[in-house]
């Protein structure tokens, strides 16, 4: 099996829009919010702040640091 990485950020956003407009009430996904199953458990209106937090783990991994 070969690992080709993981999908980008905008790519999963699009995925979210296209499932919650076809299935906007989670029927198929069973009740789960698209946004939360794909987004790393943030909401779709949450994005500047996955986006922080990442940015946040990402540098504390370079520095050795502990994130908050």
């Amino acid at each position: 099996m070969v690992h080709s990485g993981w999908d980008t950020l905008d790519k999963r956003i699009a995925r979210v829009r296209l499932y919650q407009k076809l299935d906007p009430d989670n029927v198929h996904n069973f009740g789960a919010a698209y946004d939360r199953a794909l987004l790393f458990g943030y909401r779709l209106d949450e994005l500047d702040q996955l986006k922080a937090d990442y940015a946040r783990r990402a540098a504390a991994e370079t520095t050795g640091a502990t994130p908050l």
